[in-house]
């Protein structure tokens, strides 16, 4: 899953040095963490945006075909991947997030890595900028206050706390293991001038993941 403005740049721009992990020419990208003889790497292979009829290979949002920014792109070359998919019960976790709190934004900007071999992600920061119970501008995301950079988009964002945490039952609730964490949706860039986000809703990524094949 990522942002149809990926998908639609691939093939407008050639440049294969691009952060965002795609390259042109029809193709996209993906980072895999895979099993060889030695053990496991990370390694980059790369899918077909489009088919053979050059139509497009990408699902969206059943409700907004066109108007989200957020697709899934079927994989066809996954032999030997191991896959650690995104936890979506973790929508569930009651954790109370409203304007001015935190989130993490996790993702590659400028194609940076905590380690090129281990394909670990950067954990940047952002502060909720809307209220998440309201859609902005009538569309299953709210905003976030940050310093997005390219490489960002079609990021996991979460609610991270450690220790006491509001939620809906109590105004100070304490985590079990001594960290609470919320799937909040995925990130999508809006306005870099204002240093505007968007984030397409936990429930819009679940509705586009039921609706897939």
């Amino acid at each position: 899953m990522t942002n149809r403005h990926v998908v639609l740049a691939c093939g407008q721009d050639p440049n294969p040095e691009d952060v965002g992990g795609w390259i042109c020419a029809n193709k996209l990208a993906i980072l895999h963490y895979q099993i060889v003889s030695q053990g496991m790497s990370w390694r980059w292979i790369t899918e077909d945006v489009l088919d053979a009829r050059g139509k497009p290979r990408w699902l969206e949002h059943p409700n907004l075909h066109g108007k989200a920014d957020l697709i899934a792109l079927p994989l066809l070359h996954t032999e030997n991947v191991q896959f650690h998919p995104v936890d979506l019960e973790l929508r569930k976790t009651d954790i109370v997030v409203s304007p001015g709190d935190p989130v993490s934004i996790v993702g590659f900007p400028f194609g940076i890595a905590q380690d090129a071999a281990l394909g670990l992600p950067i954990w940047k920061t952002g502060t909720v900028a809307s209220d998440p119970d309201v859609n902005f501008s009538g569309r299953p995301m709210f905003l976030v206050d940050t310093t997005s950079r390219q490489g960002m988009s079609g990021s996991p964002v979460y609610a991270v706390r450690t220790g006491a945490y509001r939620s809906t039952t109590a105004q100070l609730q304490m985590s079990i293991n001594g960290v609470a964490t919320k799937f909040l949706g995925v990130y999508s860039e809006q306005n870099v001038n204002a240093e505007l986000g968007g984030v397409w809703k936990a429930d819009a990524v679940v509705a586009l993941y039921d609706s897939l094949p």
